[in-house]
């Protein structure tokens, strides 16, 4: 059996028996963890990874502005003809979500947006 004493920084002594393998894992263990003055433990802080910066954007707004890139604003669309496309994909979105991703693209001039039979229309510009 192999033994250690661990003392920790606010002085609490800590004994462990076990195999040479059990002790090591635990003095491991003790040692990744801080802890607070109150001597609970904390768990440690999580870092953003790096799979979380580089995801894809595939909301609303990323998806019409590939379609943008496509060249499929070239004709006047409406948002029932944007949200089949779209359907056609494999990406359903209700038009009240999609409306407002393409009002952002007018605001910002990436589209344009022409009032047909009461009804809007965007193209590229």
């Amino acid at each position: 059996m192999a033994k250690a004493q661990v003392v920790t920084k606010d002085g609490t002594t800590i004994m462990i028996e076990g195999t040479p393998d059990e002790v090591s894992l635990m003095i491991e263990r003790l040692s990744a963890k801080k802890t607070q003055p109150s001597g609970r433990a904390v768990k440690p802080q999580r870092t953003k990874s790096a799979k979380r910066t580089n995801r894809i954007k595939t909301g609303p707004a990323a998806l019409i502005a590939q379609m943008i890139e496509a060249a499929f604003f070239k004709k006047p669309r409406g948002l029932g003809e944007i949200r089949s496309d779209l359907a056609q994909n494999g990406y359903f979105y209700p038009r009240t979500t999609l409306s407002p991703a393409v009002l952002r693209l007018v605001r910002s001039r990436a589209l344009r947006r022409i009032k047909d039979g009461g009804a809007w229309k965007y193209v590229c510009q």
